[in-house]
């Protein structure tokens, strides 16, 4: 490994901090697997034919490839539901888009540049530009994905929560996989009933979704009522009076 692939800083803070001191072992791996994945300096891309350059602490890569890399006991699974994690803690974002995951590691500057000599004005500056360019770009390749996959446009319009959104994705591949047609109607109509059952819950739509994966169903199954099956059965049998 040359010195030009660069490096990575871990303070030892980090073995305090919730993200590691309450991450499972595999969660762990991807952590310490995205923090080298990521671009240590300006690097160009390419994503569905528009050129962009990622700035020092991003990645494009796709929840497949994280797992690869992170080694045995880290699935696709273990990614999605450390990422979402990993964003709710403040350490990094992901976005994702039809050709991959557009990870970035927040506050990267802080932790991995030797020597900050810009001072505050233009750090500010610079970070409102580089969000402004990938939201202009996030915009054009959404909408360029939602005229040549509608379906995606129904997710991405239905919900903005990344751990509700590849449930759903995993779901239309799953009825793909079993030859079932997977329409526009189709999509909303069972959208409608994960309202209907489980509205403002998204951890309770998840689980709606991953039950009805799991029994190989096509249209999602309303989650059965455990206070109403366990009164039934604790009424009393009638046995009869004897005369």
């Amino acid at each position: 490994m040359g010195k030009e692939e660069g490096f990575v800083k871990i303070y030892r803070s980090l073995i305090d901090d919730p993200i590691w001191l309450n991450s499972t072992p595999a969660q762990k791996a991807v952590l310490i697997t995205l923090m080298c994945m990521v671009t240590w300096k300006p690097r160009k891309w390419d994503v569905l034919g528009k050129p962009i350059t990622l700035k020092p602490g991003q990645c494009f890569t796709s929840l497949s490839e994280i797992a690869l890399r992170a080694g045995d006991g880290v699935s696709r699974e273990v990614v999605r539901k450390a990422l979402a994690r990993f964003e709710t803690l403040g350490f990094s974002t992901h976005q994702r888009t039809q050709r991959g995951t557009l990870i970035t590691i927040v506050k990267w500057r802080v932790y991995q540049l030797e020597e900050e000599t810009e001072n505050t004005a233009e750090n500010t500056a610079r970070t409102q530009r580089e969000h402004s360019e990938n939201t202009t770009i996030n915009k054009k390749v959404r909408k360029k994905e939602c005229k040549n996959n509608p379906l995606g446009g129904i997710i991405e319009n239905y919900t903005s929560n990344p751990a509700l959104i590849s449930a759903l994705e995993d779901w239309v591949e799953s009825r793909k996989a079993s030859r079932r047609a997977t329409t526009k109607r189709a999509v909303e109509i069972n959208l409608r009933k994960l309202d209907q059952w489980a509205a403002g819950d998204d951890a309770k739509k998840i689980a709606i979704i991953e039950e009805t994966i799991s029994l190989g169903l096509a249209a999602f199954v309303q989650p059965k009522k455990k206070a109403e099956s366990k009164a039934k059965a604790n009424e009393p049998k009638d046995m009869g009076i004897p005369c």
